[in-house]
This record gives structure tokens, sequence and C-alpha cells, in this order.
């Protein structure tokens, strides 16, 4: 094998490394984000009760008041390609697991300073 082919051979393991990678990230992400929806956001009393519709649709979390007309702006959480958290305009960087509670209220304050509640 040639030093061409070696190298080439090399750098391409290491691309596909760094793929699997950044899908496991991503997975580990969409996870968290989708278990928050279903746990904390779709059973919410508080959002119904100020009128908070929230959809789930590709990795993001999109929260908006219904009545407050097609002009308002909306809350959005999403889950980056690389698997970062990114909320209000903010990215709260790499999602780890360890710290689930903390990234939870997190968010949870910015949705409740969002909207005013």
């Amino acid at each position: 094998m040639s030093d061409i082919d070696k190298i080439f051979s090399e750098r391409e393991a290491k691309r596909i490394e760094k793929e699997r990678q950044r899908r496991a990230r991503f997975d580990v992400a969409a996870a968290f984000l989708a278990e928050f929806f279903e746990r904390d956001v779709k059973p919410s009393t508080a959002l119904a009760q100020h009128n908070i519709e929230a959809k789930l649709t590709d990795n993001r979390i999109l929260l908006h008041r219904t009545d407050a007309g097609i002009y308002a702006d909306a809350f959005q959480i999403a889950v980056g390609q690389d698997g970062e958290i990114d909320a209000g305009g903010r990215s709260f960087g790499h999602y780890n697991p360890d710290d689930k509670v903390k990234l939870k209220r997190e968010l949870i304050a910015d949705m409740l300073t969002f909207f005013d509640l």
C-alpha cells in the first residue's frame, strides 16, 4: 500500500470516528429533549392554564401562546447538529447526562421568564 493510501485511510478512519461521536452526542441530546417534552412540558398544567401550546418536531420543542396571534414570538428549544442544546437564542453547550437536572431547571427558568410566568 502506498503512503498516500495509508494516510488517506487514516484520515478516513478519523473522519468516520468523529462522525460516530457526533452522532452519539446528537442522539443522547435528542433523547433528553424528547423525555423533557413528554415528562415535563406536555403534561404541564401551568402552561395549559396560560394558553401556551407546545410541539415536539424535528428534535426541537416550539412553545407559543395560542391567544397571542400569529405574530407573537415563540420560544424554541432545539438540539444542534453537534448535540448541543439551544434555547431562547442561547446555547447550553453539549448535553451531558450528569447535568440533566441542572439543565432542566435552566430550560424551565428560561421558558417561564420568556412567557412572564
